[in-house]
């Protein structure tokens, strides 16, 4: 018999006739506040829980499907939720510090102010989620898919991005300092406000993508290698920071001719 209790008063939230939590079935229990410390859950049946404050740090959450379900607060760090289905999850400020997510389903996560820095998101789908001031630093996220997904103001420093797809993302006054987004699809992004000094950007892929008051965009390396697809959006304010240092083929790449560069570098050069 496992007894589930609750973190603060140890009351007793559930009782399990079972020698582990494996496979369990608990759909739209009642869990919120509990104890479940190093707990194995792999393929756990979680959907629509209440798991809020619960405490389940180092806990094996592998292909446990938690769709719908809230762990508003939930400690989950360096837990394993490797291939996990948590679409449509409740994230608000859940800690996921050092966490496995690799393949994880997160489409349509609501992940405000998530904390997530050092986390595993190879190959995760996060497609349409929504992450505003999510602490990502450090994250991996090699080839996941944040398809039209909301990062306003998260903070991705030093976080690896390789071949993610990030069509549509809204990066708006995000940190992507020292971020590693080689080989990244960045068609349709929204880079406004986002500070990108250091950042690595070999091989991107670009179209529509809009630059408007970018920090640290003449910092970036290797945009002289980006594929584009389609002219993409420039401020005047931008250009006007960057039109001396970043790579003529990436300023005419993105749709500025030569002649308005030329045009534009006198008039930035002209005596007041």
């Amino acid at each position: 018999m496992i007894r589930i209790r609750h973190r603060d008063t140890d009351e007793i939230l559930a009782e399990i006739d079972a020698a582990t939590l494996a496979g369990v079935h608990l759909p739209s229990a009642h869990l919120a506040y509990a104890v479940l410390d190093r707990a194995c859950m792999c393929g756990a049946d979680l959907r629509n829980a209440d798991l809020c404050f619960a405490v389940a740090v180092e806990s094996d959450l592998s292909d446990a499907s938690l769709n719908g379900a809230d762990l508003t607060a939930m400690d989950l760090t360096r837990a394993n939720l490797a291939g996990a289905d948590l679409t449509g999850t409740r994230l608000f400020a859940t800690r996921l510090f050092d966490a496995r997510l690799e393949r994880a389903d997160l489409q349509h996560v609501l992940a405000r102010r998530a904390r997530m820095a050092g986390a595993n998101l190879r190959d995760a789908d996060l497609r349409g989620a929504s992450l505003p001031h999510a602490d990502l630093r450090g994250a991996d996220l090699t080839g996941a898919d944040l398809s039209d997904a909301s990062l306003q103001y998260a903070n991705l420093e030093g976080a690896t991005l390789a071949f993610a797809t990030l069509t549509g993302t809204n990066f708006t006054s995000a940190s992507l300092r020292s971020a590693d987004l080689h080989g990244a699809n960045l068609v349709l992004a929204n880079l406004n406000g986002s500070l990108m000094q250091g950042a690595l950007a070999g091989g991107v892929t670009l179209g529509r993508t809009i630059f408007a008051s970018c920090r640290g965009l003449h910092e970036v390396l290797g945009f002289e290698t980006a594929t584009h697809l389609a002219a993409s959006s420039m401020d005047v304010a931008t250009l006007r920071g960057i039109m001396n240092s970043l790579p003529e083929a990436f300023v005419s790449g993105i749709g500025i001719t030569p002649a308005e560069l030329d045009a534009l570098r006198r008039i930035h050069d002209a005596p007041a």
